[in-house]
């Protein structure tokens, strides 16, 4: 897909969600865990832009999820909370991307492949590595 087509879709990086799962280790939401210190979530906006997309939205109810080159987008109801797809939100080609996600720049760009209405990136499932560990 030429850059201009992939410019057409907007990213929508879902990252209002409750966060039990990660118990709020450290202290600090998943999503701004700092790698090589930038968060995972400003790392995605950054890959983003590198790549030309401009139109990008972080769907949360939290300040602290601002990020310099995306608006951050308070849903009006989450009826689909398992993967905080925003229903409003759904419209013209959108692709959504996780918010707690360490994405590669090989991952992003071949989001920038796609060719349908809507999409989610997502990793394939990989078998399990015995690493010794107990």
């Amino acid at each position: 897909m030429a850059a201009s087509k992939a410019n057409e879709y907007k990213y929508v990086i879902m990252a209002d969600g409750n966060g039990t799962r990660w118990n709020n280790y450290q202290n600090v939401p998943k999503h701004l865990i700092k790698i090589d210190g930038e968060t995972i979530l400003a790392r995605t906006v950054r890959l983003l832009n590198e790549n030309g997309i401009t139109d990008i939205i972080i769907t949360s109810h939290d300040p602290r999820y601002d990020v310099e080159g995306a608006i951050r987008y308070e849903p009006l109801n989450n009826i689909y909370e398992i993967d905080r797809f925003t229903d409003e939100l759904i419209e013209g080609q959108t692709c959504f991307l996780y918010g707690d996600v360490y994405y590669t720049e090989k991952a992003i760009k071949k989001s920038l492949k796609q060719n349908q209405k809507m999409s989610l990136l997502s990793a394939k499932k990989r078998k399990s590595i015995k690493t010794g560990r107990k």
